[in-house]
């Protein structure tokens, strides 16, 4: 259930910042690399928000690389 909620949130945060597709794009390693960023600002308060907050702080920063590059993978819609 928490991976559940986990995924998400991750879901939802991408949905605000944009992922292109990865396979030797510039643009899906520039969005991979924001979604780390913003995971771990959320995880160390700098980004306030309760939620992700809570999301965020379970999990470790090899859990935010492996959710990016997940991501990136999706082909859009």
């Amino acid at each position: 259930m928490k991976r559940i909620l986990l995924t998400s949130a991750a879901l939802a945060l991408l949905s605000t910042i944009g992922i292109a597709q990865a396979g030797g794009d510039a643009a899906a390693g520039k969005a991979e690399d924001q979604f780390i960023q913003a995971m771990k600002d959320y995880k160390s308060g700098k980004r306030p928000n309760p939620v992700m907050k809570s999301f965020a702080g379970p999990l470790s920063d090899q859990d935010f690389e492996n959710l990016a590059a997940y991501y990136a993978s999706l082909k859009k819609k």
